[in-house]
């Protein structure tokens, strides 16, 4: 599944979670940044800025699969962002999706801290069952497909039922059907509308639909000219349709030079991307990967 995109949404949208789950105490508000660190040509999602200066600089990495690099990558990140921020202080934090993804690399496991969600989680829903926040999670982290089916619509009533914010209850609902699509890959928008008891998926914004009727356009737009083409037709209806804006034609381009698997892959992330700039930065990393 596609991890990584989503937690930086819920964090970008709760960003005390990030402190909450790594149990700091931190002073804000906060808020979460994607910046470009030029001097590693890399682009980070995970930069935590406080209101208040005194507060160090939070740089955060999530992790959902093994990466024995992971330690280094975050440091050289944390010590070019310090470097361009007056030497403020700057902490970093990686969270793993389990204990058994963390490589422990030696002297820099000691300088940041790991947080294994699977942990964090279960604590939190031991204090409260109903936490909207771990109700997010359940697609990623619940093992068994049918217990989640049969409990998807509690979750979802947890996130919109909870306290939180109307934006935060937006985001997270959003975070939570994006991945149950994902998770539940044999269901149709019909399907995932009764099992969370709505009218309609399209009264969610990560659901419309969008997945299904973009898939719908692209082949009858792709007939005739083979599979291929028919993909790139269904990724270019769904960005048009999210964003309600024609794509431009170097977008256009880069989307139809992804290599066939690379396109299916992206075909999915269309749900989560959140603006075109995000969708065309991440065609440019799929494509450097191929």
């Amino acid at each position: 599944m596609h991890t990584d995109k989503q937690v930086y949404q819920l964090f970008k949208y709760c960003p005390e979670a990030i402190f909450e789950f790594a149990e700091l105490k931190a002073k804000g508000p906060f808020r979460l940044e994607s910046i470009s660190v030029k001097a590693l040509e890399r682009i980070t999602d995970g930069l935590v800025l406080s209101e208040d200066a005194s507060e160090p600089i939070t740089v955060i990495e999530v992790q959902f699969q093994r990466d024995s690099s992971i330690y280094n990558r975050l440091v050289l990140t944390m010590a070019q962002i310090q470097l361009t921020h007056d030497l403020r202080p700057v902490r970093g934090i990686i969270f793993f999706a389990e204990r058994a993804l963390d490589p422990r690399v030696a002297p820099w496991a000691d300088a940041i801290q790991a947080v294994y969600l699977d942990e964090v989680l279960a604590h939190r829903e031991a204090r409260d069952p109903n936490d909207p926040i771990v109700a997010v999670f359940k697609p990623v982290l619940e093992q068994d497909s049918a217990a989640l089916e049969m409990h998807a619509a509690r979750y979802y009533r947890n996130i919109q039922s909870s306290q939180l914010t109307g934006s935060q209850i937006a985001a997270l609902s959003e975070v939570f059907i994006s991945w149950l699509l994902e998770r539940l890959q044999d269901r149709t928008a019909q399907d995932l509308a009764m099992i969370l008891d709505l009218p309609s998926i399209k009264d969610t914004r990560a659901g419309k639909e969008i997945y299904e009727e973009g898939i719908e356009k692209g082949i009858e737009k792709g007939i005739g000219k083979g599979r291929d083409e028919g993909l790139e037709e269904a990724v270019i209806t769904i960005l048009e349709s999210r964003f309600s804006a024609p794509l431009d034609e170097g977008l256009t381009t880069s989307i139809k030079d992804l290599p066939i698997t690379t396109l299916r892959q992206f075909l999915r992330e269309c749900l989560t991307v959140a603006s075109l700039t995000e969708a065309e930065e991440r065609i440019r990393e799929l494509g450097k990967q191929d």
